[in-house]
C-alpha cells in the first residue's frame, strides 16, 4: 500500500516523504482482464463481418477511442465490477442514472490507465478498423494506400511483449496515469488489484518451469474486447490471429474472468493451468457484494498457450 500513499501524495503534489528505501517498482495486478484478463470481452462470430474490416497498429490521436471501447465492452464484467467496488449492475449505458454515470466515469480512469501501460513498455495496441464506406475495400489496404477518410474502430488488443512483467516502474505506472485509479476506486478496490498478482505469477512460473520456459521469454495479452455493438463478426479471431503471427514461436498467456470466454479461448488453442476464485464472501459471481451462499467470488482462468 505504500506505492497507493506515494501516489496519492504525487497527485496532490506533495514532495515524497522518502517511504521508499529500494527501487522504485511494485508487483502491479495482472489482469487484461483484465490482464485481459481476464475478463476479456468477446463472443464467437454469430453477425456478418465488415468485409473491409482490417487488422492495424493504433495511431496515437486514437487512443481516446480505444479507451472508451475499452470501458464499454467492460461494463458489468464480474472482474470489473469486483475489483472496481461496484455495488449494482449498469442497467443501461447508453442512459445512465447518476450512480451509474460514476461507475462508468471510474472504470474509464482504470481503462485509461492499462491502455496507456503498453506504450510505456514497447507493447503493442492493435485494432480492427471498420471503414465507413467500401469504396476502398480491403485489397487497397493490401497494396498500401491510403486509409479511408473515415474509420471506426471495432476491437481492441493490448499486448505486453517480452522481457516485461508486471513488476512495472513507478515511472511507467505514472506515465499511465495509474496514480488515478484509487481515487476513483478506493482503498478497497486498489488492494484487490494488488492482492491477485502473486497467485498468478506463482501460476505462471511453476508452469513454465516444468517447460523450461523463461518467464520473460513469453507474451502477455493485457486485454482484448470487441465493441458492444460489434460482437459476434469474428473480429476478435482478427486480432488473435494478428497477434499470434508476430508473437511465433513465444509462449502466449493471459487471464480469462468468464467461463464463456474461458471456452473462447480454448478455441484458439490456449489452455487452462489453473483457476482462482477472489472476493469469496464478499461478492458473488457477477462481482457485486453479496454474503453467506450467494458469496462464491469471481474465477479467474490463468491461461496459456503453448505455441503460436
Amino acid at each position: 500500500m505504500q506505492v497507493l500513499r506515494e501516489c496519492r501524495e504525487l497527485h496532490r503534489g506533495v514532495p515524497s516523504t522518502g517511504i521508499y528505501n529500494g527501487p522504485t517498482r511494485m508487483t502491479f495486478f495482472t489482469f487484461s482482464i483484465t490482464h485481459a484478463a481476464f475478463a476479456l470481452a468477446l463472443t464467437l462470430p454469430t453477425m456478418p463481418r465488415n468485409p473491409d474490416a482490417y487488422v492495424r497498429a493504433m495511431k496515437p490521436a486514437e487512443l481516446p477511442q480505444v479507451i472508451d471501447l475499452l470501458t464499454r465492452a467492460f461494463i458489468n464484467d464480474p472482474t470489473m465490477c469486483y475489483y472496481g467496488h461496484v455495488s449494482a449492475r449498469v442497467q443501461d449505458p447508453a442512459n445512465p442514472t447518476p450512480s451509474d454515470a460514476e461507475t462508468i466515469r471510474d472504470l474509464r480512469v482504470f481503462w485509461n490507465a492499462m491502455a496507456r501501460i503498453p506504450l510505456h513498455i514497447g507493447g503493442n495496441i492493435d485494432v480492427v478498423v471498420a471503414p465507413s464506406s467500401s469504396t476502398n475495400g480491403s485489397a487497397d489496404h493490401a497494396q498500401g494506400s491510403a486509409a479511408p477518410a473515415e474509420e471506426q474502430i471495432v476491437a481492441v488488443a493490448l499486448w505486453l511483449p517480452p522481457g516485461t512483467s508486471l513488476d512495472f516502474s513507478l515511472a511507467t505506472l505514472l506515465r499511465a496515469e495509474f496514480h488515478k485509479v484509487p481515487f476513483v476506486w478506493g482503498f478497497t478496490g486498489s488492494k484487490r488489484l494488488i492482492e491477485f498478482t502473486p497467485a498468478v505469477e506463482k501460476t505462471l512460473k511453476r508452469e513454465f518451469k516444468s517447460r523450461k520456459v523463461k518467464r520473460l521469454d513469453t507474451w502477455h495479452v493485457w486485454a482484448i474486447a470487441v465493441d458492444p455493438e460489434h460482437q459476434g463478426a469474428g473480429y476478435s479471431s482478427m486480432l488473435f490471429h494478428h497477434g499470434f503471427r508476430r508473437a511465433s514461436p513465444k509462449v502466449i498467456h493471459l487471464v480469462a474472468s468468464k467461463p464463456k470466454n474461458k471456452d473462447i479461448y480454448e478455441h484458439f488453442g490456449f489452455e487452462t493451468v489453473e483457476t482462482h476464485i477472489v472476493g469469496v464472501g464478499k461478492v458473488d459471481a457477477a462481482g457485486l457484494k453479496a454474503s453467506g451462499d450467494a458469496a462464491k467470488g469471481v474465477p479467474e482462468f490463468v491461461m496459456i498457450k503453448w505455441t503460436s
